[in-house]
C-alpha cells in the first residue's frame, strides 16, 4: 500500500477521532485490518459488538456519507476509539482467503439492499466482527 498524507482528523461528538486517507485516485484508506473475520448473521440483542456499533452509529453514518460514492467498508476500532472508511478492494486484500469470500458476499448484499458493511475490531480479544446494516 502506498503511504499518503492523512487528512485532518475530525473529532466526533463522543470524543472519538475519525480519520480517513486518500491516495492519488481518491480512494479512502485507514489503518490495517485484522486477518480473521467472524460473521454473525443473526443480529442478536445483547451482542456487545453490535451494541458498540449502535453507540457510534451516527458517527459511522456521517463518515460513510462523506465517501458514499466510493461505497467504503467501515471499521470501528474499539481500543483506538476511531472510525475508518476503507475502499472495499484494499480492505479485502488484507483479509484471509476465507474472510475475503465472506466479505464479498456481505458487500454484494449491502450493495443490493442499500446497506453498509461495518466491522468492529477488538485487538484485545483478537476479534474482527462484521455486520451488514441499514
Amino acid at each position: 500500500m502506498k503511504k499518503t498524507k492523512a487528512r485532518p482528523r475530525q473529532r466526533a461528538s463522543d470524543g472519538a477521532t475519525r480519520r480517513s486517507r486518500s491516495d492519488s485516485s481518491g480512494a479512502v484508506r485507514g489503518g490495517t485490518a485484522a486477518r480473521k473475520v467472524t460473521r454473525d448473521n443473526d443480529l442478536k440483542a445483547g451482542d456487545p459488538y453490535l451494541d458498540v456499533v449502535a453507540e457510534h452509529w451516527r458517527q459511522i453514518l456521517t463518515l460513510y456519507v462523506t465517501f458514499q460514492d466510493k461505497r467504503p467498508v467501515m471499521l470501528y476500532d474499539i481500543q483506538e476509539r476511531r472510525i475508518y472508511a476503507y475502499p472495499y478492494a484494499e480492505f479485502k486484500a488484507d483479509l484471509s482467503k476465507r474472510s475475503q469470500g465472506l466479505l464479498t458476499r456481505q458487500y454484494q448484499e449491502a450493495k443490493r439492499e442499500d446497506k453498509i458493511v461495518v466491522f468492529v475490531r477488538d485487538n484485545k480479544k483478537k476479534k474482527l466482527v462484521s455486520y451488514c446494516l441499514a
